[in-house]
């Protein structure tokens, strides 16, 4: 809430009668505060990757942990397609050599084959995982070095995992962290969000979450374990079921987006009294700038003349 009014204070420092905004991921909440704070305020406003900012953690969590199944699956199922897929045939199969080499690297972590100098790092368990999921942001960039990273794995390294654990966490090969964006991160979404379950729950719903989504369940469930030690902010701003914008706001849905499910850009449609709902029917995170020309346009002339796109637009790849 406070970075919300910090947008406006912007604003207004730059003489802009209206915000024009582009959201994406947790920027879409951002977004969604500011319609909220601000409503005649905003101009041309863009939430891509939506939140849905009234469910629970537990929901979000949920929801989050089938999505990343999801996109495994889906990821499965492309690489299956090539008769150089180095996954075993068939989607159980395949789904269980990851749950096999996370279990194995908690016992025995893989080595890198060329690691750069100074960097003795081996691939643990969470190294694995985390590698897998930020694979599965990018299907056109990063499903290509998941395949390779699977390669590797078979033989006993870890390079392409490990580089894929550094693009997710913004780590330098000097071994410098490009921005504090992990840490920040778990301040803000604990106080964004404050919990609703005790640790007692979180470890009972962690069974649930497992049940539905085997593969990243295990892992995804205790995400906000530690907001359950914050207290609430003094201020907290609960997202109203309904906000009234006088100008509209476009609002993009990825049909297989692991990150932020395709339901919660409906929801945050439904929310947002006066929005457009533009899906891109694809896989990965965010739609808009990863090469669609159909997304990409749509956006391109609401920034640039305002225009919007068709009803209810829905672009494939």
């Amino acid at each position: 809430a406070n970075a919300a009014r910090d947008m406006d204070i912007l604003r207004a420092a730059l003489g802009d009668e209206k915000l024009n905004y582009m959201g994406k991921s947790y920027g879409t909440y951002m977004g969604t505060l500011y319609a909220q704070l601000f409503p005649n305020k905003v101009g041309r406003m863009v939430l891509d990757g939506a939140v849905d900012p009234t469910i629970s953690d537990y929901e979000s969590i949920l929801a989050q942990a089938v999505g990343f199944d999801g996109a495994l699956d889906a990821f499965i199922e492309d690489c299956q397609k090539s008769e150089d897929c180095p996954l075993p045939s068939g989607l159980q199969p395949a789904r269980d050599f990851f749950t096999n080499i996370y279990k194995s690297a908690a016992i025995t972590p893989l080595p890198q084959r060329k690691p750069n100098k100074g960097d003795d790092r081996v691939a643990t368990e969470s190294i694995l995982v985390i590698g897998t999921a930020s694979a599965l942001y990018d299907s056109v960039d990063g499903w290509p070095q998941l395949r390779q990273a699977v390669v590797e794995a078979k033989e006993g390294y870890s390079d392409t995992f490990i580089k894929l654990l550094d693009q997710y966490t913004g780590r330098q090969p000097d071994g410098i962290f490009s921005d504090n964006e992990f840490d920040a991160g778990a301040v803000i979404d604990c106080l964004d969000n404050p919990a609703s379950r005790t640790p007692e729950q979180v470890m009972a719903d962690a069974a649930t979450i497992t049940e539905q989504a085997p593969i990243f369940g295990p892992y995804v469930a205790f995400a906000n374990l530690t907001c359950s030690l914050f207290p609430k902010a003094a201020d907290h701003v609960t997202v109203k079921n309904k906000i009234q914008t006088p100008q509209p706001i476009i609002v993009i849905g990825t049909t297989r987006d692991p990150a932020t499910p395709y339901k919660w850009a409906q929801a945050l449609h439904g929310i947002l009294t006066n929005s457009q709902l533009l899906t891109y029917n694809g896989d990965g995170h965010t739609g808009q700038g990863r090469g669609n020309a159909c997304i990409d346009g749509a956006i391109d002339a609401f920034y640039l003349r305002g225009t919007l796109p068709k009803a209810n637009l829905s672009c494939t790849l």
